[in-house]
């Protein structure tokens, strides 16, 4: 071990049985790998790891492999191993025409007739974007879990929201190599937010009702004749001149908690 310097060096001296071994037949031999901790002869030290192997030879089938291990204390190691290095956060917001079936108390958005608009009223709103991109290692990454999680909805509190504010939008992965952690994933996470959630809310219209019994749907008649426009209706599904407003679930409710993040990091508490 140099100390001035912080490496292990160590030293092996190969002879070859046949001519036609050499370099890569020594490297099978050892079974040693760029990124591998130290650990030779009872000796042992974690934040040493093998960055550099060299073989010359000598003589006639006479070879020399000289393996490199450099220690790094946990900070400089994190300047050069990516699984060390703090995940990347950014905050953005995107804007987006958004169909509004209530106002802002919460009541639903009609004429003087109680009808609501055709088309319906659209306003731009603008939506918060989080996009998180973190190293993991092999085995950590999943595409079949991305694939699950595709348009999936938080069941949990994620990033200081409630359940139901933040959808995923993607998340990708990119294989890559580093001599000191060998192959690991960058991995990039995509997500939106809406306060007023996902779940889709439509009023109840149709041309028909249930009869009073609820046993049968009958045609709903205006002075007289057949309604021509869809009747809004009430949550018996009675015609009304105030419509229910339904609520469907039409995305995936998952666990957030799964991705593992710190949600102090999200909202830059810390």
């Amino acid at each position: 071990m140099n100390l001035t310097t912080r490496t292990y060096i160590i030293m092996l001296k190969f002879t070859m049985d046949e001519t036609w071994s050499g370099p890569q037949s020594i490297l099978q031999t050892m079974g040693w790998e760029y990124g591998q901790i130290y650990a030779f002869r009872g000796d042992y030290d974690k934040y040493s790891f093998l960055t550099e192997i060299k073989i010359e030879e000598t003589n006639y089938m006479e070879f020399t492999a000289t393996l490199t291990f450099t220690i790094l204390n946990p900070q400089e190691q994190g300047d050069v191993n990516p699984l060390l290095q703090p995940i990347e956060v950014a905050w953005g917001f995107r804007d987006q025409e958004v169909v509004q079936f209530l106002d802002y108390d919460g009541n639903p958005i009609v004429n003087t007739a109680g009808e609501f608009f055709d088309p319906p009223i659209t306003e731009p709103m603008s939506i918060p974007l989080l996009t998180i991109q973190r190293n993991e290692p092999i085995g950590t990454y999943s595409p079949a879990k991305a694939y699950t999680y595709r348009g999936a909805v938080n069941s949990d509190t994620f990033a200081g929201e409630d359940p139901g504010k933040c959808k995923v939008l993607q998340i990708s992965g990119k294989r890559l190599y580093n001599p000191i952690c060998r192959w690991y994933f960058q991995v990039t996470y995509e997500f939106e937010f809406n306060p007023d959630g996902f779940r889709r809310h439509v009023p109840s219209m149709g041309y028909r009702q249930l009869s009073k019994d609820q046993t049968k749907l009958e045609q709903i008649v205006v002075q007289g004749s057949p309604a021509s426009n869809p009747m809004c209706l009430d949550e018996s599904g009675r015609w009304s001149l105030t419509p229910y407003i339904m609520e469907f679930q039409t995305r995936a409710e998952l666990p957030f908690q799964i991705f593992n993040f710190d949600d102090d990091i999200l909202q830059g508490l810390k």
